[in-house]
């Protein structure tokens, strides 16, 4: 393939990437849906530019980490407390991105929650772990 075409490609990606992001975080912080209308096109088209990939293992194996690490709230929790457009979105994210980039998308974003739902619950400590006493050095 020529230099020209693999520029295309990832162009592409890059640009149906971001759109979908954009789209479906709107969405998901309006009505707290991700819509099936922007998923189902876009793992197709993910799936069809991997197959003009020269390694499209990596990306399968990040679609199979991204679904099944969103799968296991919602298969404990139901689907009405754990969304399954997260995980069709997650299947997405890991088709464009591959298997380690997935990974480390999803540490982020699970980090980030954390962080943000810790915050948001008003602990004022800068400590991580507000119930634990500070153990002292002894002299």
């Amino acid at each position: 393939m020529s230099d020209t075409l693999i520029f295309i490609g990832l162009a592409f990606r890059l640009v149906l990437f971001v759109g979908v992001l954009v789209y479906v975080s709107f969405t998901d912080l309006y009505w707290r849906r991700v819509p099936n209308v922007v998923t189902y096109p876009a793992i197709i088209i993910a799936l069809c530019l991997l197959l003009v990939e020269p390694n499209p293992v990596s990306g399968l194996w990040g679609a199979l980490v991204g679904g099944l690490v969103l799968l296991i709230p919602v298969l404990r929790y139901g689907p009405e407390r754990a969304g399954v457009g997260d995980v069709k979105l997650a299947l997405f994210i890991g088709l464009v991105l591959g298997f380690p980039a997935t990974f480390y998308a999803l540490f982020a974003a699970v980090s980030y929650t954390h962080l943000d739902v810790y915050k948001r619950q008003g602990h004022k400590s800068r400590s991580l772990f507000p119930n634990k006493s500070p153990q002292r050095v002894p002299a």
